[in-house]
């Protein structure tokens, strides 16, 4: 293992979660190096974690892996390192931490070295738990036949209160020093108590505020909020993102009853096991407690929020919707229903400051909803056409618009009036408007902006 300072191979050689492990660095007396050296070469232990400086010259035949906690800030330094594996035609493996501030050296090694990096996840409690194993089968392996008889009474003692096989479980179990219950880990962040998904769809989307929109509906109110590091496919046909690990079997509920209740699905959710080639992203600043990789969301130490600055500054953030100003709105005249008398009762302002960079003074009105919480103006459209609720939200991810709340409008017997308003998510709006027209069911649906009031 490569640190790229003393103090780093000191605090890996003292952490409790490394065994079999020795250190090499310039403070170390250069008699006690020869012996640390020798004692490695001849696999008296498993981990030597080293400084460049006190690795220079080393040659040794059989390392397997070469792990590198950062990656080094010049070509040169990298290859020596990963030289250290991979000798006399054998395979090895080199393993590079880095964060998104190392991303540049990241990509400055392949151009230069000529290599790819295969970017995989962070490891799970499980698989680590699958390959020390391993060591543990080797190490039993060693042990001499005639030192069994000293645990021949013990051995009887566990078969007999715990059964064979869990007997053997436990065993092993304390032997590996996982006592307690293995907390999940993100495989985006490493992050504990959260777990990675996937959600997939048929088509690419404009915006990741459509995977928001399904994960809001998933997990309603303030759990949703709750999701961290959102990450988008590469050919935006997906999403990855960490659940909380006591919110996942509410989530793994919430999908099934969508599956059943849909007529169709647009979407998969699944379980990350593997992640997928994931878009990388550029680091803009801002927007940190809403996503993306900042600490006070993600846990990760990303810090601030990353924002993808290609394809049509597609936003990749989970944040307060901007006012959206339309100028090419489609209005229709008239409306079939007289749902639209329900619209005056609705309309509650309150002031607040422009958003859209205007003058000292200038305000803009957000229109509240039941709760009181204001709803950004320009973001709610009238729809006409569709029955249900259900209707209209099938209709919306059929054409990947994302949305964030449905009110039907009912007649004094509760019986839909055909009519609803809709906020949607702001990027959403005008692709929203472009669906007017569309026929569902032998009936040619109408949808405006919410501010444009249809003629009775």
């Amino acid at each position: 293992m490569f640190t790229q300072t003393k103090a780093e191979a000191n605090e890996l050689y003292l952490s409790e979660k490394l065994k079999d492990i020795e250190v090499l660095h310039g403070d170390i007396p250069q008699q006690q190096r020869e012996i640390t050296f020798r004692g490695f070469k001849e696999g008296r232990f498993h981990i030597l974690v080293a400084t460049d400086v006190a690795s220079r010259g080393l040659d040794i035949p059989d390392v397997d892996l070469i792990v590198q906690c950062e990656p080094p800030k010049d070509v040169e330094t990298y290859i020596h390192r990963s030289g250290r594996t991979a000798r006399a035609g054998k395979e090895g493996t080199v393993v590079t931490f880095y964060t998104k501030k190392h991303a540049p050296l990241i990509s400055r090694i392949e151009k230069t070295a000529g290599i790819v990096f295969s970017k995989i996840g962070a490891p799970q409690p499980e698989d680590i738990i699958k390959a020390s194993s391993k060591f543990i089968i080797k190490g039993l392996k060693k042990v001499q036949e005639e030192a069994l008889p000293l645990f021949k009474e013990t051995a009887e003692l566990l078969a007999k209160e715990f059964g064979e096989r869990k007997a053997l479980l436990l065993t092993l179990a304390y032997i590996s020093g996982n006592l307690n219950k293995i907390k999940k880990r993100s495989m985006l962040s490493g992050t504990e108590d959260y777990v990675t998904y996937q959600l997939e769809t048929e088509k690419d989307f404009r915006t990741v505020s459509y995977i928001w929109g399904i994960l809001r509906r998933l997990l309603p109110g303030d759990d949703a909020e709750q999701i961290r590091q959102m990450r988008c496919y590469r050919n935006y046909k997906g999403a990855a993102f960490d659940v909380p690990e006591k919110l996942q079997v509410q989530f793994e509920a919430a999908y099934e009853h969508e599956k059943t209740r849909l007529k169709f699905m647009t979407y998969v959710v699944k379980k990350s096991t593997e992640l997928p080639d994931l878009k990388e992203f550029e680091q803009v600043g801002g927007y940190g407690s809403y996503g993306g990789y900042g600490n006070d969301r993600g846990g990760s130490s990303y810090g601030g929020g990353y924002q993808d600055r290609s394809r049509d500054n597609r936003d990749f953030h989970h944040h307060s919707p901007q006012v959206y100003d339309s100028h090419t709105s489609h209005h229709h005249d008239g409306y079939e229903g007289r749902g639209h008398e329900d619209y005056k009762d609705r309309q509650h302002y309150s002031k607040g400051p422009m958003e859209d960079g205007g003058r000292d003074g200038h305000h803009e009105y957000r229109k509240n909803d039941s709760s009181g919480q204001p709803r950004q103006a320009g973001n709610e459209i009238f729809m006409w056409g569709l029955k249900t609720e259900d209707d209209i939200k099938e209709f919306l991810m059929t054409n990947k618009v994302g949305w964030q709340r449905v009110k039907v409008l009912t007649d004094e017997k509760g019986e839909s009036k055909l009519a609803a308003f809709v906020t949607v998510d702001k990027d959403d709006v005008e692709p929203a408007l472009k669906l007017t027209g569309s026929k569902v069911n032998g009936r040619q649906l109408r949808i405006t902006l919410a501010s444009d009031k249809p003629k009775r």
